[in-house]
C-alpha cells in the first residue's frame, strides 16, 4: 500500500536556500561529509569523530542514503534525519528509553548496542516505510500532495503510530 500522491515526486530544490537549513546547513553538512571521507568507506570511528568534532555546529550531519528506495519525499527524509540526529551507539533519551542511529526503539535496542552508518540507514529506511505504511492506512483514497503526506509521516515518525 502506497500514498496516493496528487502528483509526481517532487523533486528536491536546485541551488539557493533548501526549507532544510539553507545553504549554511548544506555546507556544513558537506564539510562533515568530507571529514569523514565517501559514505561507502565511512567507519563508526570517523563518523563519531567528524560528529564531535562538528560540536555545536547547526546542519552538520549525515544525510541518509539517498540510493536507498525511501517511499516518502526527500524533503521529508531529510526532515525527518535532522530532527531525530544520527547516534551510531545506543544511548537512553531523556525519556529512559533506549534509542540508536535516526531514533530507532524498540526492544532490540541495548545499553553498549553499535551500528554502522549504512546499518543505521536501513533501519530507518524499515522505520520510515512502516510510519508511511500506518499513515497511508488512515488516508485511504485520500489524495496526498507528496510535500503534505512527507510531513504526516515525519509527524507520525516523531510521536509514534
Amino acid at each position: 500500500m502506497s500514498i496516493n500522491y496528487a502528483s509526481p515526486a517532487a523533486e528536491p530544490p536546485q541551488g539557493g536556500r533548501s526549507p532544510l537549513g539553507g545553504t549554511e546547513a548544506k555546507s556544513q553538512s558537506a564539510a562533515l561529509a568530507a571529514e569523514v571521507g565517501s559514505r561507502e568507506a565511512a567507519t563508526w570511528k570517523q563518523v563519531t569523530d567528524a560528529q564531535s568534532a562538528a560540536g555545536a555546529r547547526v546542519g552538520a550531519y549525515l544525510s541518509p542514503n539517498p540510493r536507498l528506495p525511501w517511499p516518502i519525499c526527500r524533503e521529508a527524509v531529510e526532515l525527518i534525519a535532522r530532527a531525530e540526529g544520527l547516534r551510531l551507539d545506543a544511548y537512553q533519551d531523556v525519556a529512559g528509553v533506549w534509542t540508536i542511529g535516526r531514533g530507532h526503539t524498540g526492544q532490540d535496542v541495548r545499553a553498549g548496542l553499535r551500528w554502522s552508518l549504512d546499518h543505521a540507514d536501513e533501519v530507518f529506511l524499515q522505520d520510515v516505510t512502516a510510519t508511511a505504511q500506518a499513515v497511508s492506512k488512515l488516508l485511504e483514497g485520500c489524495t496526498q500532495t507528496p510535500q503534505a503526506a512527507g510531513a504526516m509521516v515525519s509527524l507520525a515518525y516523531n510521536i509514534g503510530t
